[in-house]
């Protein structure tokens, strides 16, 4: 499902390189719990932005769903990520102006009628319990609440890879594990493919592979037996 051969990434400020990853080769299946690990600045973010099509590497090849991601075009790669991903992200990034609903039914827009697009974001709401703040506005919630509409709203579409930097960072324990379990149901169910980048314990506890960077090389890749 997605292949990277010899993938290397440096970021310039000026005249400086600064090296982040260098000849990543990996290869990731169809359906796998998959959590990226390792110390502040290894480079577990930038990989998991470089398969999600959101920053390009210096070289290497990289294979997603069968399509090179170096050779599409800005407007063929935003469509493919609308397509086939789904991104949750530490800033949230929801959109200020549409109350939690409108959020997180905003991906299905050019997808199900007003029906179905109600029911199943109705039946997200409840899961993560935010069915009685379906009205406010991103500015009128927590930050754990602000991380749960963010998960709901990559998980409404149901992408085939779902990319998760500290998906838990801004939720109770509670809150965690009921949001964790509804991934790994859509992970054994619909065989969506879940990548995270994490320090969280209860996400390595889940995982059923955990690949550990260490200066932007892979220090270790470990399958756990089911």
């Amino acid at each position: 499902m997605i292949r990277l051969k010899d993938v290397s990434k440096a970021y310039r400020t000026g005249e400086l390189i600064t090296p982040v990853l260098e000849n990543i080769n990996l290869s990731i299946e169809q359906g796998e719990f998959l959590a990226i690990v390792g110390p502040s600045g290894s480079g577990k973010s930038t990989l998991l932005n470089l398969i999600g099509g959101l920053d390009q590497a210096d070289k290497g090849h990289l294979v997603v769903l069968e399509t090179e991601l170096s050779k599409l075009s800005t407007k063929e790669l935003t469509i493919f990520r609308s397509h086939h991903f789904g991104f949750i992200f530490q800033s949230f990034n929801l959109l200020q102006s549409l109350t939690v609903f409108e959020n997180i039914s905003f991906p299905l827009t050019t997808l199900l009628d007003e029906r179905h697009t109600k029911f199943k974001v109705e039946e997200l709401l409840k899961t993560i319990d935010m069915f009685d703040q379906k009205e406010k506005y991103p500015d009128q919630l927590s930050g754990g609440q602000k991380q749960r509409v963010a998960v709901a709203r990559a998980l409404v579409v149901s992408p085939k890879i779902v990319f998760a930097d500290e998906p838990t960072a801004n939720l109770d324990s509670k809150t965690a594990q009921k949001v964790l379990r509804l991934m790994r149901d859509m992970c054994h169910h619909n065989k969506t493919t879940f990548i995270f980048s994490t320090h969280d314990p209860q996400i390595m506890a889940l995982a059923d592979r955990i690949v550990t960077l260490k200066d932007g090389q892979i220090a270790s890749d470990e399958r756990k037996s089911l």
